[in-house]
């Protein structure tokens, strides 16, 4: 029996760490659902399911090839046959529609002749010029060969206090001084020619003069010019970088690099690929990536190691990782340093780059890394949501346990391959598209009781049930489930473990139990009868206090006995009952009236009218809880009351006697533990516990001056029952239970 209880322990510390799996993949995968597509076809090529989300798109039941571009038709057809012959594939895909938009596509075989996947829309690439205007922070815009703005970032309308639709499409020469036309078109055409140029130009804006510099170059396109704007100042800074305002072909060359990084394998490629477009783009510039794990720095990738960098640094990359946002120290002992956070919505990283000189970053050189920085979290993020899909893939897929989505109405959104084995629906998944989730369970009640338990809070664990396979058969199941946001509703997400072996296993121990309490009970009884005909007169005083300890110890045995009886019916209960407090109370304190009489302990219980939902087992709770009081607290008085809250009632059995000691409160609840001059089992307040648990509710102990000086108090919370003519009152003896 001790080796089946090891291997039992093993089987759920192995389940305890499956389902941490699985919270992490699930949660992972949540957050893909709204822009992932997920499909099934089937072996002859058609869309069996295609769905975004919630919604079956209107190509479900058409070939899977029409939905892909001509040019990755023969691609797709590869994978598909790839996936038939068990394979599971990774690619990228373009869709024939009117964006062509490109998709990241995971796909396996379902083990039924079919292939099953997720797509994921990759972020579109914007044209290089366009994207480089609108990731930049200073003003820049880019005019086609005749002076209309095509294209204008944030930075440069609110340098002209225009809105962009107000800005975009108009001429730049709207905005430029009249005398200074001339010259400006004729920096536009050395810019065309290839010779970047830069001019003053005074501006009008909001009907006030502005005098700026405009920056030229052309776009490698050949079809337009950029200009960055910037105001003229006084006195001319000086410009240390190697990358100026003076030479725009260059910047633009950097920055179109810094946005368009490579794809790669993993986050370190990417992290390497950056410090290489550092050491291209900026001379004399070191630069390092840093990361935080486990609230230590660790280097990906760059040339200093974590233990070479100096205090200050590290200090300056917590605080970029922190949030704090970019850092610039102009001058760190003779050193410039700038610390760029990666990405923006959770900084995954930060990016370092030094110079050995004071103030050695000018603010294109600071703009390009910034672009790299911006750029380097997308693909970071665009990594790992890849890395996600396939996590799904590998757990999610290939779990033995049920898993699925549904709305919290009961709508199944989908299901793993297991659970579809798990039902019988393998198959037949049209089916189960038809039903809601209470048509899965034997009593469907049972699904109303488990979503009231979600709803109110937030997550269930291990509820049990007994569930109904397409086939009619039915098995026992362990559910979890929890509430998830996606977007704008909400769902839930659940795992169904089988566990019909285990509960034939507890039905064959309960039974063996139950016969040998039987079988044992009726010995002690016999026993007993035994003893009983023995003559004690001719006894010595030695022999009688034998023959007393003997018959003490079969009662205290036979005691033992109907405490576990009493926590297998705690197992076992399935339905609670609304049970007249006052009435059980009343009965409880009758009962031991005469014990407390003796001690001269009087026992108070003023009537409260509380209903609450219970057990007949509750009388054995306070039957405890008053012959504790009464026969170690060395009390006067036990107070026995109770206070409505809103959705229960707090109960409070109290004594004014010694207290309980502050080692002794964490443990009385442990299950075998007792007073040092106890002679019971251990298991009387363990039992107690189990029972108000049971019924929904919880147990606390307060006891020395920081809690309850006057001596010991149990509270209790038990959830309201309704009064009805079915109300309980039980007439039941009491049984009490040494601790």
């Amino acid at each position: 029996m001790s080796g089946g209880t090891h291997d039992i322990r093993e089987v759920l510390e192995a389940l305890h760490d499956t389902f941490g799996k699985l919270d992490t993949a699930v949660a992972e995968y949540e957050a893909l659902l709204s822009s992932g597509i997920r499909f099934t076809i089937s072996r002859t090529g058609t869309f069996t399911t295609l769905r975004h989300g919630d919604t079956t798109l209107p190509q479900e039941g058409t070939s899977f090839l029409s939905v892909i571009t001509a040019g990755d038709k023969k691609k797709a057809a590869r994978i598909f046959m790839e996936c038939m012959e068990g394979k599971h594939v990774q690619t990228t895909l373009h869709l024939a529609d009117n964006e062509g938009r490109q998709m990241t596509v995971i796909a396996g075989p379902t083990g039924d002749g079919a292939v099953h996947g997720i797509a994921l829309a990759e972020e579109p690439q914007p044209d290089a010029v366009h994207a480089v205007i609108h990731r930049v922070d200073m003003p820049l815009a880019a005019v086609d060969l005749v002076g209309n703005i095509v294209a204008v970032n944030k930075a440069c309308t609110a340098f002209l206090s225009r809105d962009a639709e107000t800005v975009t499409g108009t001429s730049l020469f709207e905005y430029v001084h009249p005398e200074d036309e001339a010259a400006v078109r004729a920096c536009l055409k050395d810019a065309m020619a290839g010779d970047g140029q830069h001019v003053p130009v005074r501006l009008s804006i909001n009907g006030r003069e502005r005098a700026v510099i405009m920056d030229m170059a052309a776009i490698d396109s050949g079809d337009g010019v950029l200009i960055h704007i910037v105001e003229q100042a006084a006195t001319p800074p000086a410009a240390p970088a190697v990358v100026t305002p003076d030479d725009m072909e260059t910047f633009m060359e950097a920055a179109i690099a810094m946005t368009q990084l490579e794809e790669s394998q993993s986050p370190q490629a990417l992290y390497e690929q950056a410090i290489e477009l550092v050491h291209t783009h900026l001379d004399d510039a070191d630069s390092l990536v840093a990361v935080g794990k486990d609230g230590t720095l660790v280097i990906a990738a760059g040339d200093s190691a974590v233990d070479e960098l100096p205090t200050d640094m590290h200090f300056e990359i917590r605080e970029t990782l922190a949030g704090n946002g970019e850092q610039y120290e102009r001058d760190a002992d003779g050193r410039s340093e700038l610390y760029l956070p990666v990405g923006t919505d959770g900084i995954a990283a930060v990016l370092v780059v030094t110079r050995d000189d004071v103030d050695a970053f000018s603010q294109m050189e600071r703009v390009l890394l910034r672009l790299l920085s911006q750029q380097l979290g997308r693909a970071v993020r665009q990594r790992k949501q890849v890395g996600a899909l396939q996590k799904y893939e590998g757990i999610i897929k290939k779990a033995v346990e049920g898993i699925y989505r549904a709305t919290t109405d009961g709508d199944i959104l989908e299901v793993n391959p297991a659970f579809l084995q798990m039902f019988g629906y393998k198959g037949h998944e049209r089916e189960l598209d038809e039903l809601t989730a209470s048509a899965l369970y034997m009593h469907p009640e049972k699904r109303d009781t488990f979503m009231e338990l979600l709803q109110r809070e937030g997550i269930v664990r291990d509820f049990e049930a007994r569930y109904v396979t397409r086939n009619r058969d039915t098995f026992y199941g362990r559910e979890s489930a929890w509430i998830a946001t996606e977007g704008d509703r909400q769902v839930v997400v659940g795992i169904i473990q089988d566990i019909t072996a285990q509960k034939q296993t507890e039905e064959d121990i309960r039974f063996y139990n139950s016969l040998l309490r039987h079988d044992i009970y009726n010995k002690h009884q016999v026993a007993i009868g035994y003893l009983g005909l023995i003559d004690t007169d001719g006894l010595s005083d030695k022999d009688n206090e034998a023959l007393s300890k003997a018959m003490a110890a079969i009662d205290e045995a036979n005691k033992l006995i109907e405490t576990v009886k009493k926590l297998e019916m705690v197992k076992d209960t399935e339905h609670l009952d609304a049970i007249d407090l006052d009435g059980l109370i009343a009965r409880v304190a009758d009962h031991y009236a005469g014990a407390a009489e003796e001690r001269d302990i009087d026992i108070h219980h003023p009537p409260s009218g509380a209903v609450v939902q219970g057990t007949e087992l509750l009388e054995d709770v306070f039957s405890n809880l008053v012959k504790n009081a009464i026969q170690h607290s060395y009390a006067d008085n036990i107070g026995i009351y109770a206070r409505e809250t809103d959705d229960g009632w707090r109960v409070y059995v109290e004594d004014d006697g010694v207290g309980i000691p502050d080692e002794a409160k964490n443990k009385i609840f442990q299950q075998g533990w007792k007073g040092r001059k106890s002679t019971g089992s251990g298991l009387g307040l363990y039992l107690v516990k189990k029972i108000v648990e049971e019924c929904g509710g919880s147990i606390s102990v307060e006891s020395g001056k920081d809690e309850y000086p006057e001596g010991t108090r149990f509270v209790l919370y038990l959830k309201k029952g309704e009064r009805s003519a079915g109300t309980s009152d039980y007439d039941t003896p009491v049984m009490g239970v040494h601790w």
